[in-house]
């Protein structure tokens, strides 16, 4: 696959894949985090302190870094500043929490060996993003009985029991946004701007047209190249038919251009939802200015921006410092994955605390608010029981915060599952 090719499909496949820049081909690399985490927990600032006569909890963290994608920076500060403050509360039960990470770099055969080599030092769970985990780290994982918290691509990561989802990736996030749409009776007509791959032209039907047809509306399709170059033709064809709302896919510098030429062919921002990785604040928001004003998203985790939530609060509180902006939903994603293990155990008791425990309180917790998402939920949906958060939360841009729109949803969360 080319390079070209390799960066839409990550697009289309992850709605956390926001880092369309190039950050070097270190393919092979591998690093840990728990410095950060480590030198804090020693100070014991509040909570009890850390007992070091204690085992440290590991914590493995899996996600890409390739020449054009860099999800694991993003992850590992993330997940870092969970460490830091958790920690400074007193780990887990006394324990210091560590982060053992591993660069997977988009390949099935190094996320195995990303997994096997993370087995031995026993962690209690893995958290991060890699598209091809479900085939490839995931079955190693899941033999040794380590539950993985991955970014939701394929049915795999829907139906293993030992994977559980905590966000709802673009097929979820586009069925939330269908059914919002549903509640506004100022939209009938749908146009559906997204990537000219396979799984565009079978998932993506199924998330937005068969939502919209169950509440009487209608949906039409144009595919874009992969690559994403000339992008104007494509949009002068969604826009022909004059559509009431575009639900496009898109991140990164190419989000930047969908709404530039949207809004020059008159449909303006407040017009279109596109998925969360369009909602990054220096890669998409900054430079794309007045001409994403007013536009929506389908998110993953609590709005960033708003700041009255504890958990959000909480979260750019920690992240202060870091070297990677918190206004984006990849190190938010990754800060939730460790407040998701931090949630558990305390419902579950630190002593007691362990992966089998885990993966009992992931199948059968119910109503559980877990800092900067929604709830676990159990069962899970019938067709992706292992959805354990199958909420999306609607959010605007608008007048520079992102904030949850309330018209039509939940408080701001729509089931996108």
């Amino acid at each position: 696959m080319r390079r070209n090719q390799l960066v839409a499909a990550l697009v289309a496949a992850c709605a956390s894949v926001s880092v369309l820049a190039a950050c070097g081909d270190d393919a092979e690399d591998t690093s840990s985090n728990s410095g950060a985490a480590t030198s804090t927990a020693a100070n014991g600032e509040s909570g009890g302190g850390i007992d070091k006569s204690k085992e440290p909890l590991v914590v493995a963290l899996n996600a890409l870094k390739i020449q054009a994608v860099d999800l694991l920076t993003p992850y590992e500060a993330g997940s870092a500043a969970a460490a830091k403050q958790i920690n400074a509360q007193g780990g887990f039960g006394g324990r210091e929490v560590v982060v053992e990470s591993c660069n997977t770099a988009y390949q099935p055969a190094t996320a195995v060996a990303c997994a096997r080599k993370i087995v031995d030092k026993k962690p209690v769970a893995s958290i991060g993003c890699e598209p091809t985990w479900a085939s490839s780290g995931l079955p190693t994982l899941a033999k040794a009985k380590i539950p993985s918290f991955n970014c939701i691509n394929v049915e795999e990561d829907y139906t293993n029991p030992m994977s559980f989802g905590m966000t709802q990736g673009n097929t979820g996030g586009q069925r939330a946004m269908s059914r919002w749409l549903c509640t506004r009776d100022d939209v009938q007509k749908v146009a559906v701007f997204t990537q000219d791959i396979p799984i565009s032209h079978t998932s993506v039907p199924k998330a937005i047209g068969e939502t919209l047809k169950e509440c009487g509306k209608s949906a039409t399709y144009t595919y874009y190249p992969i690559t994403g170059a000339d992008l104007l033709p494509h949009v002068s064809k969604a826009a022909k038919g004059k559509p009431d709302f575009v639900i496009a896919v898109g991140g990164g510098a190419l989000a930047v251009q969908i709404y530039k030429l949207f809004g020059q062919a008159g449909i303006p921002a407040d017009k279109i939802g596109i998925s969360a990785n369009a909602m990054a604040y220096e890669q998409v928001l900054k430079p794309a200015g007045a001409a994403i004003e007013g536009a929506y998203a389908s998110l993953e985790t609590q709005a960033w921006g708003d700041t009255e939530d504890p958990g959000v609060a909480a979260y750019l509180k920690a992240m202060e410092g870091s070297g990677v902006d918190a206004r984006d939903v990849n190190p938010q994603t990754a800060y939730m994955q460790m407040m998701t293990l931090y949630t558990a155990a305390k419902e579950i008791g630190f002593d007691t605390f362990d992966s089998a425990s885990l993966v009992e309180f992931m199948n059968t917790a119910n109503g559980v608010a877990v800092p900067n998402s929604r709830e676990i939920l159990n069962p899970g949906p019938k067709e992706y029981p292992q959805v354990k958060q199958p909420f999306s939360q609607i959010a605007q841009w608008k007048d520079g915060k992102l904030l949850p729109v309330t018209e039509g949803t939940e408080e701001g969360w729509v089931r996108a599952f």
